[in-house]
C-alpha cells in the first residue's frame, strides 16, 4: 500500500508541519502524468484534510490546451477543446475523492479561478517580464526542460529550428500561467501553502524569487502581499 513521505517544507510551510493547522493550501493536478493517479490523490486529499483548514485542488485543464498545441500542432479552439474533455474527466475523480472530505476539500477548474481581472493582470505582467527580464525568461525556460526535456528533445529533433521555437513559446505558457496561478491564489493569504511533489521545485523557486524581490521589475507591478510556503510529499 502506497504512502506519503514528507520531502520537505519551506516558508509558511514549516508552520503547518509544526502544528498550526489554521492555514489554507492548495494542490494542482495535471492531466498527463500518471503521478497524479485517484490513489495518490486520495493520499494527499487524506494528508490535507488534517493539515490544513481549507484546502483547493485545482484541475489544471485549460494549460493542458498548451501542451496539445505545441506537441500535437492542433488550433488553439482544438487543443482547448480536448484540454477541458481530459479536465471533465479528473474533475469527476477528484470531486468524489473530495466527497470523502466535507468541508475540507475543494476542487475547482482553472477557468473557475482564473476568470478574473486580477489574475489575468498578474499572468500579462509576467508574460510582459518574460520578454523583458533575460534572468526570468531563462529561469522560466529552465522549468520547461527540467520537466518535460525527453519530449522537448523529440519535438525539436522532429520539427525544424524555427518551428521549434515556435512551439517552445506555445509550451512555455503553461509555466508561466501555472506560476500566476500560484502568486493569485497565494495574495492575501488566501492559499498560501502550496502541497506539491518533488518534481515541482523549479516552479517554486521561480515563485519564491518573485516574493523575495529577485525580479525587481516584477515586482514593481506584482508584488504579493504577505508570505507563502511550500510543504512537499511524495507518493511511494
Amino acid at each position: 500500500m502506497k504512502k506519503l513521505k514528507f520531502l520537505d517544507a519551506e516558508g509558511m510551510g514549516k508552520k503547518v508541519i509544526d502544528g498550526d493547522h489554521s492555514l489554507n493550501g492548495f494542490f494542482g493536478i495535471g492531466l498527463s502524468s500518471k503521478y497524479y493517479s485517484q490513489e495518490n490523490l486520495t493520499l494527499y486529499a487524506k494528508w490535507a484534510s488534517q493539515h490544513f483548514n481549507s484546502f483547493l485542488f485545482v484541475i489544471a485543464d485549460d494549460p493542458k490546451g498548451y501542451n496539445i498545441m505545441g506537441f500535437e500542432g492542433l488550433s488553439e479552439n482544438k487543443a482547448l477543446e480536448e484540454a477541458r474533455k481530459k479536465g471533465d474527466e479528473k474533475f469527476e475523480i477528484v470531486s468524489k475523492i473530495a466527497e470523502k472530505f466535507p468541508h475540507k476539500i475543494e476542487v475547482k477548474r482553472w477557468n473557475e479561478i482564473t476568470n478574473n481581472a486580477e489574475y489575468n493582470r498578474i499572468l500579462k505582467q509576467l508574460i510582459i517580464d518574460y520578454d523583458g527580464i533575460p534572468i526570468l525568461k531563462e529561469h522560466i525556460d529552465n522549468c520547461l526542460w527540467a520537466n518535460i526535456e525527453p519530449k522537448l528533445i523529440d519535438l525539436e529533433r522532429d520539427v525544424k529550428h524555427k518551428e521549434f521555437e515556435k512551439r517552445f513559446r506555445v509550451l512555455v505558457n503553461y509555466t508561466i500561467e501555472e506560476i500566476a496561478l500560484i502568486v493569485y491564489l497565494g495574495e492575501y493569504h488566501v492559499y498560501p501553502i502550496k502541497l506539491g511533489h518533488k518534481g515541482e521545485r523549479v516552479y517554486d523557486n521561480v515563485v519564491d524569487r518573485i516574493y523575495s524581490k529577485h525580479y525587481n521589475k516584477i515586482h514593481q507591478k506584482i508584488l504579493p502581499i504577505g508570505q507563502r510556503g511550500n510543504i512537499y510529499l511524495q507518493a511511494e
